[in-house]
């Protein structure tokens, strides 16, 4: 039950977040600092901390460790959703199809991605921490191994940002 309602919720939050991409109907949320971001990591991790709650409650180590293994799965594939669309956007942008209108502000929703993928990869950490010292050695190093990989997707995500903002200055600088 756990999985699936998480997969439920993170299939229902990307469609809002590609939708919201894709549109850039208005331009991304601004926090105090002034710094560009997205809803996406907040609500993806409220999700997932209350999941894992649940099932730190159930006070099995294996339990936990395979919540956190499905967890590692569903960001695994968010990620990649991310990667195709920074990609397919990138290239609508450089080169926009005759009869169709690519709306602006591609810079400034990559820029909120990157930032939402280091926040999120802060939020791991943040979640590795929380629960490792609740199980056993035995379902730590899967929960480590796992909750790592998914920094390092969160990482290679914020990092094809930046190159995909390279990308568009020397475009436009073409």
């Amino acid at each position: 039950l756990i999985i699936s309602k998480l997969d439920e919720w993170s299939v229902n939050l990307m469609k809002t977040e590609v939708a919201e991409f894709t549109t850039r109907a208005e331009p991304p949320e601004q926090d105090s600092d002034g710094q560009y971001g997205m809803q996406g990591a907040v609500i993806l991790f409220q999700m997932v901390n209350q999941q894992v709650d649940a099932a730190t409650e159930s006070g099995q180590g294996m339990i936990l460790a395979r919540v956190v293994t499905d967890v590692n799965r569903v960001m695994r594939g968010i990620q990649e959703q991310w990667t195709k669309l920074i990609d397919q956007e990138y290239k609508k942008h450089s080169n926009p199809p005759k009869e169709e209108e690519v709306p602006g502000g591609l810079v400034e929703y990559t820029i909120a991605l990157a930032n939402d993928q280091i926040k999120s990869a802060d939020f791991s950490e943040a979640l590795s921490a929380r629960i490792e010292p609740l199980v056993s050695e035995k379902y730590r190093v899967t929960i480590n191994e796992r909750l790592n990989d998914a920094i390092d997707g969160y990482l290679d995500v914020a990092k094809k940002c930046t190159q995909t903002l390279i990308d568009i200055i020397f475009h436009d600088l073409k």
